[in-house]
């Protein structure tokens, strides 16, 4: 069964004890044989010597003679476990032991064994034979038994059995064979495991106890190893009745009276107590323990409950503070410091004491304690320290932690009330009133009654039912269990009652102090206090002191800090205020201290840096971002700073919020108005003033906007707009005036409003005033009703407006100035009291520096009114200006007066110096520039022009307008400059001068209308630009100035001017007036202007006598001679006197110089008379001085007329040719190019086109004539849509002429004409695009009655005509070649076609299917009247529309042979021929006449590259199969 000789291979020896009694029971075993016994032996010798192998081997020869051998399995056991085999160890002692179990040497052996190997598995095993062995042992070894019972016990508390170990211990002690010692050890070791764990205690409760005592009873016990086992039996029943406790702690202390440990079990028992009434024995335990142990950390715990119960709650805070220092995990003593926190108000520290209570009341170990009942008692105390604290925070978390502890079912009253006051902190009155009724309905101690009372109560004042709340305060006050809190509330329903109730003494004020008497500690008693004191007595130092002390006793309260804050501050002790909110802030967490951080920023807003009032305002609404109010405060801080970008963000986010918005908006408009954003403020406004329209700094801020837009419309001189700005400025200042006429600057701003136009000239000034600004009109006047001003009113009215400022503040030097600088104005504008105004302007200004001397504009303005007429006082003055200077180095405006003041004085050196130096301080001030012009002019100087256009870049000023403009015409009318020089071409062309004079000239006059010379010169720039029309108003508003002066030569000036302008306008009649109207005409230019118009009015024979008179009577050049020899015969050609006139341009030509008019008018005449001989002779010679552009164009027109004239366009054509060659730069040659090719070559209309396209980019802008050029010659070459780029169509240029001269009707013709025809190409016209025609047409058919017998107007009326038939419209057709007929002179060829029109629409009314065989005959009898080519085509086309073929060839063939055939013709036939080609009998035939039209129109040059020509002759060759 055993394989010894395995057991033993590769073992390592070691040495093992192994016990005699083996040996010797191995020994006493004898039936076996010889060899037997001997081997047994040898096996005991060698495990004695500790050969184990060798025993193995023995063995073996035993088993060999007997498997079951006791002793030999034994051995061979012991061998096999020391050889590290235990399995085999095992086997063998179990089978020994299946062979006699009760031997006791085969289980020791099993036992020794599993000790060794403590497996998991022989632990168990060894659990099971050590009972067995106890059982073998007992009663035979009683110390063996009792050795095998404790490695028993040991086992088991080993394996975590101990509820077994129990169960052993209680069998062993009970079993009798211990001795008491040891059955002391066991009690001792049985009451150490029970202990040990809170599941055991309950199990072996009763079974501990009695062990407890019967140790503690025993005789054999030590007196110490009772004392311990004392304290472990107290600790052990801690969790008992407390009474049982007690009484044993008592029997330990008898026992014990020098230990403390029972005193302390009984001190901490009474801590458990509470604070309701301590009795004898806690204070007896508290000086026992205090003798025992005076360190002892119960001592200030307990000596702090009982102060806490006595109502000491300072002394028992420190008793507590002092205890805990010494023991922080026992939570009694955190409770009863959150207790004293409560009643002295110290809710902060009440939320910390809780925390380390509850924190230490996880850890803490002390038997018997109701953790729960702590823990709600904890959180009570919180809630309430919440509630007491107040702010919407605080009460949301006293509420959430009372719902908390309802949750528990057996909640008590103490929570519910404490719940009801949480409900009531929240607003939450319905909760709270239901849960008072269920409170109520339930069984209340007294105590109870009375606290709900005063929930009651709190409802009743909350819902503002006083009397109520009053009542029950009442009742409770005058009860036994009366509480500070409830006078206190007593005391706030007085105080909200008002009247008698507060004021009385006897009611508000004797309930507050006495509650602050009762408890002075509460916060809020003290508080309203302060308000008693501050709203009720008057006495703002009581009232500060009372809101020291509420603030002192509650830091977190906002009203107490803020009350004291603003008391502070109403006292003048900023200070103090300001240290008290910096005291708060630097110790408030982010978000919190709102009104710590509000009042520190309005500190620093007030006195300090805005930039720290914007953190402060910025912490504030950390804090609360829905404040509107913080917002709005760290807008205007944004403001003072000066970041206006993030001021109108921030008023942006409190219009957000919602509420009233006028601050905001209000705000915003102001900023917008401080960043020059004036119309937009001005809208910001009007919202203000539509949300409240009585809100007067928004009306002031209205009126002050208003007054800067006037100023800027002033400076940019858009005068009409800034006489509205000004009107509407004063009638919104002035409802304020009506709400608030205490406030001296809007009575300031309605001065400088009504002063501010001055620089106007009267007629412009109309203003509306209301008849609150005008007390003598308020009888006659309703209250709505307003009258207009002037200027001189509103000056007037401006100056009564400054005095009732200077009524409100008659000490501020500013007002006086504004005033004096009003009469100043008044004075200009009125010559009759011009000394009198300018004496009180003196004054005014006078008593302005007499109040503030050092102001140096005032100097400036007393110079400037000493300079004017009705003092001048020119050393005054230069003492102003120069005390000005001294004021103000960087004096500009006084420099430049004074440079004026010397200038005035002929003293031109110093009034140099002083311009220079205006200039180095200033640059861009213009006055400076213009006295140095007006120097530079008076020296004569050439800089003279360039520095008065100088002026008129930096700035509009009339002085530098008058002089530019001035030097302008007088550069244009020197004879003697060179107009090719740089001068010239610098100065007036390249500079634009005379559009820069003339704006200068224009805003000057739009701004004074009474002076002559002005006009005059702005008319002269006008008729310089060809704007004839403008510069007769101009001249004629000038004759009209100048007619009631006394001044003939300007008036006679101004006259020939005007007629001048007049002729240029076409109005020659009233032109020949105004020179009949001068005095004199002694120039010849005047005596050539009136012969002029005397020509342009077709009085011709007193035309010729003025001219006759001017060649008899003055002595002229023989170059004027020519001219007017020419004007004469121009006169003559034109009374009818060919010959006279004939003979005349032969006089002109024959002088030397020649006139080139009076060549081209000899010319015109030639060609007139169709005499080319005479023609070409004028020609050569106009070839010989022709050099100017103007010349070259007349040259190549009358050279192309001359060969027309001959019947010769294509030389025409050749000539203009040439001449484009030699001057491509003349964009007019190649449009009248255009124009021959249109109406002698139509055929080449394509090259038309191309040289308009030519002519655009020529042309630096497009004239009237070259847009509708354009358009025609787009037209005629058929450049429709689809056709052509989309931009180069003839719709696209007909458009483009349109929108550039809307009023030129023959644009509106060919825009018809080029819809019309692209219509037609592109098949059926849609709705939209036939109503767009259909327009254009009538259009045009509407303003032809206007203008008559125009070709285009002739044109598109026919166009019409065909257009409403081809649409068969016949009706409509009929009716407009009616209307035509009967109002229209056309020509005979225009009226025979509308005819023919109107007679095919009568013939297709009646029958509408014409194309037919039948219906042909009658339409061929219309066309047949009247063979034009269109009509022949249009026959041709019914007839193949009809399928007769040959007829069709016969009209297009007819068509071709008429005078207006073109090579459209030829092309209809070609395509013709190929589509009868493609159903004929006979192709070849067709196919010929293809050919032969195809051939005939090569020769008129069609252009070959057309996709149409290219894809007909594309169709042509495959038909004769020429693929190639």
């Amino acid at each position: 069964m055993y394989h010894l000789s395995t057991m033993s291979r590769n073992i390592p020896t070691r040495e093992v004890e192994v016990p005699i009694s083996y040996l010797v029971m191995a020994a006493g075993k004898s039936s076996l044989t010889k060899e037997a016994r001997t081997a047994l032996k040898a096996a005991k010798e060698a495990i004695k010597n500790k050969e184990f192998k060798e025993a193995l081997k023995q063995c073996k020869v035993v088993l060999r003679e007997d498997k079951a051998h006791y002793n030999g399995l034994v051995f061979v056991g012991v061998a096999a476990a020391e050889l590290g085999q235990p399995d085999q160890g095992v086997a063998a002692y179990k089978k020994a032991i299946e062979g006699d179990p009760g031997q006791e040497l085969a289980w020791q052996g099993l036992c020794s064994l599993y000790e060794k190997t403590q497996t998991a598995e022989h632990k168990a095993a060894l659990e099971e034979a050590y009972p067995q062995l106890m059982k073998i042992l007992e009663g035979k070894d009683a110390a063996k038994w009792i050795k095998f019972a404790k490695k028993l016990l040991q086992l088991l508390l080993k394996n975590g059995r101990k509820e077994k170990t129990l169960a052993e211990l209680d069998r062993i002690i009970q079993s009798g064979h211990c001795d008491v010692r040891t059955v002391l050890e066991l009690q001792m070791q049985y009451v150490n495991i029970a202990i040990g764990e809170e599941k055991l205690r309950g199990a072996f409760q009763e079974k501990v106890e009695a062990t407890f005592k019967s140790i503690l009873t025993s005789d054999l016990a030590k007196r110490d190893e009772k004392r311990s086992y004392f304290k472990e039996y107290i600790t052990f029943i801690l969790n008992r009745d407390t009474e049982m406790v007690k009484e044993e702690c008592a029997r330990m202390h008898e026992d014990h009276p020098s230990d403390p440990y029972p005193i302390a079990v009984m001190v901490e028992l009474n801590l458990q107590q509470g604070t309701d009434g301590p009795s004898d024995d806690t204070f007896i335990a508290l000086e026992k323990l205090r003798a025992l142990d005076p360190t002892h950390h119960l001592i200030d715990l307990a000596e702090g409950q009982t102060k806490l119960s006595r109502k000491n709650y300072q002394e028992a805070k420190e008793a507590l503070t002092r205890g805990i220092e010494n023991v922080s995990s026992n939570p009694l003593g955190w409770l009863y410091k959150a207790h004293c926190h409560v009643k002295l108000h110290e809710n902060k520290l009440v939320e910390v004491s809780v925390l380390q209570g509850l924190r230490a009341l996880r850890a803490y170990s002390f038997p018997g304690v109701n953790k729960g009942n702590l823990e709600q008692q904890f959180l009570l105390l919180q809630s309430t320290a919440l509630i007491d604290s107040g702010g919407a925070t605080n009460s949301a978390k006293a509420l959430e932690i009372t719902e908390r502890l309802l949750k528990n079912k057996q909640a008590s009253s103490d929570l519910k009330i404490a719940h009801v006051g949480a409900l009531l902190q929240n607003g939450q009155l319905d909760r709270a009133k239901a849960f008072i009724s269920e409170i109520a309905a339930g069984s209340l101690t007294p105590r109870e009654h009375l606290e709900l009372k005063v929930r009651g109560g709190q409802v009743a004042f909350t819902e503002g039912r006083l009397s109520a709340a009053l009542e029950c305060f009442q009742q409770v006050s005058s009860s036994d269990a009366v509480s500070a809190l409830t006078v206190y509330w007593q005391g706030r329903v007085y105080w909200e009652m008002g009247g008698d109730a507060r004021s009385d003494k006897t009611k508000c004020f004797d309930c507050l102090k006495k509650a602050a008497s009762m408890d002075p500690h509460h916060s809020e008693t003290f508080l309203y206090l302060g308000y008693f004191f501050l709203k009720v007595a008057g006495d703002s130092n009581k009232s500060m002191q009372c809101f020291k002390k509420s603030y002192h006793l509650n830091p977190d309260s906002e009203e107490a800090g803020s009350m004291l804050g603003d008391s502070l501050i109403a006292s003048g002790q900023q200070d103090i205020a300001f240290e008290l909110y910096n005291s708060v802030t630097c110790k408030a967490a982010a978000g919190t201290a709102k009104w710590a951080w509000l009042r520190l920023g309005l500190y620093h807003f007030k006195f300090g840096d805005p930039t720290d009032a914007i953190n402060c305002f910025q912490s504030a609404l950390r804090a609360d971002p829905t404040d509107k109010q913080c917002w709005e405060c760290l807008g205007d801080a944004y403001m003072k700073r000066g970041s206006y970008t993030a001021a109108m963000k921030t008023f942006t986010r409190g219009i957000e919020l919602g509420g009233s918005t006028t601050y905001c908006q209000y705000q915003i408009a102001s900023i917008k108005k401080l960043l020059g954003l004036y119309s937009e403020a001005l809208t910001d406004y009007e919202e203000v003033l539509a949300e409240a329209e009585d809100y007067v700094p928004a009306l002031k801020g209205q009126g002050e906007t208003s007054v800067w837009l006037a100023r800027i419309s002033l400076a940019e001189f858009f005068n009409g707009r800034a006489v509205d700005y000004i009107s509407r400025a004063i009638n919104t200042v002035a409802r304020a005036s009506v709400l608030r006429p205490d406030l001296c600057s809007i009575w300031s701003l309605l001065g400088t409003a009504c002063s501010l136009l001055h620089p106007l000239d009267s007629e412009l000034i109309r203003v509306n005033v209301p008849a609150s600004l005008l007390p003598s009109m308020k009888s006659s006047l309703a209250g709505g009703d307003s009258r207009v001003l002037g200027k001189s009113e509103l000056l007037a009215l401006g100056a009564k407006c400054y005095t009732r400022a200077l009524q409100l503040q008659p000490e501020s030097g500013r007002l006086w100035c504004d005033l004096g600088v009003n009469y100043f104005h008044q004075s200009q504008n009125s010559k009759d009291n011009e000394a009198m105004l300018v004496a009180k302007a003196f004054q005014c200004i006078y008593k302005a520096i007499s109040l503030d001397s050092s102001n140096y504009q005032y100097w400036n303005t007393l110079g400037v009114v000493c300079c004017s007429n009705g003092i001048k006082r020119p050393s005054l003055a230069q003492h102003c200006f120069i005390k000005s200077i001294q004021l103000e180095k960087n004096n500009v405006v006084a420099w430049t007066n004074l440079g004026v003041l010397y200038l005035t004085n002929s003293d031109i050196k110093l009034a140099h110096q002083a311009f220079k130096v205006s200039q180095s301080l200033e640059p861009s001030y213009v006055q400076c520039w213009i006295g140095q012009a007006i120097i530079a002019e008076s020296v004569g100087s050439d800089e003279a022009m360039d520095l008065f256009r100088h002026t008129t870049e930096l700035k509009t000023h009339n002085e530098g307008s008058i002089g530019y403009a001035h030097w302008v015409c007088q550069t244009l009318l020197d004879s003697s400059l060179d107009q090719t020089s740089q001068l010239y071409l610098y100065n007036i062309l390249q500079m634009n001068a005379v559009q820069q004079a003339y704006i200068a000239m224009e805003k000057h006059n739009d701004r004074s209308h009474s002076e002559p010379s002005v006009l005059m010169l702005q008319g002269l720039l006008l008729e310089r630009q060809g704007l004839n029309l403008s510069a007769r108003k101009a001249y004629k508003r000038c004759v009209a100035l100048l007619e009631v002066t006394e001044d003939k030569e300007k008036l006679d000036a101004a006259r020939v001017n005007y007629a001048r302008c007049l002729s240029s306008c076409e109005n020659s009649e009233e032109a020949v007036k105004q020179y009949e109207a001068t005095s004199s005409m002694t120039d010849s230019a005047s005596l050539f202007g009136y012969a002029l118009c005397l020509y342009k009015a077709g009085n011709y024979q007193k035309c010729s006598q003025v001219y006759e008179s001017i060649l008899e009577s003055c002595h002229q050049s023989s170059e004027d001679e020519a001219h007017i020899l020419a004007a004469l015969g121009m006169v003559a050609y034109r009374c009818g006197d060919v010959p006279q006139a004939k003979t005349m341009l032969f006089k002109s030509s024959q002088k030397s110089p020649q006139s080139e008019p009076g060549l081209k008018a000899l010319c015109a005449l030639g060609i007139g008379l169709k005499d080319p001989t005479l023609t070409q002779a004028v020609i050569t010679e106009l070839g010989k001085m022709s050099c100017l552009e103007s010349g070259v164009y007349h040259l190549a027109l009358l050279t192309c007329a001359l060969f027309v004239m001959q019947g010769q366009p294509k030389k025409a054509l050749k000539s203009m040719a040439a001449h484009i060659h030699r001057y491509p730069w003349l964009s007019n040659i190649r449009q009248a190019t255009a124009e021959v090719i249109i109406s002698e070559l139509p055929q080449l209309a394509e090259v038309a086109a191309i040289l308009m396209q030519s002519v655009l980019q020529l042309q630096k802008s497009l004239s009237v004539t070259t847009a509708r050029m354009q358009s025609l010659s787009d037209l005629a070459a058929g450049r429709f849509t689809g056709t052509t780029n989309r931009k180069q169509s003839c719709i696209s240029s007909a458009q483009r002429a349109v929108f550039l001269f809307p009023d030129d009707l023959r644009n509106w013709s060919l825009l018809t004409g080029a819809l019309v025809g692209d219509a037609l190409l592109h098949g059926p016209v849609g709705p939209g695009k036939k109503e767009q025609l259909d327009r254009c047409l009538s259009f045009v058919n509407q303003q032809a009655k206007a203008v008559k017998n125009d070709p285009l107007e002739q044109w598109s009326v026919v166009l019409s005509l065909w257009w409403n038939l081809y649409q068969c419209q016949y009706d409509q057709c009929i009716g407009l070649a009616k209307t035509y007929s009967e109002w229209c002179n056309y020509p005979e060829d225009i009226v025979r076609e509308i005819e023919l029109i109107s007679r095919l629409a009568e013939v297709l009314k009646l029958n509408r299917r014409y194309w037919e065989v039948e219906n042909l005959q009658g339409l061929k009898m219309v066309v047949a009247e009247s063979l034009s080519n269109a009509t022949l085509q249009f026959l041709g086309t019914l007839y193949l529309r009809g399928g007769l073929t040959q007829a069709a060839t016969h009209c297009y063939r007819q068509a071709r042979m008429g005078p207006e055939a073109n090579h459209a013709d030829l092309l209809k036939l070609f395509k013709l021929a190929l589509d009868v080609t493609l159903v004929s009998d006979k192709p070849e035939e067709w196919l010929k006449k293809a050919n032969e039209a195809f051939s005939e129109a090569s020769r008129k040059r069609v252009n070959r590259s057309s996709v149409c020509v290219s894809l007909l002759q594309g169709i042509l060759k495959q038909l004769e199969d020429n693929q190639r």
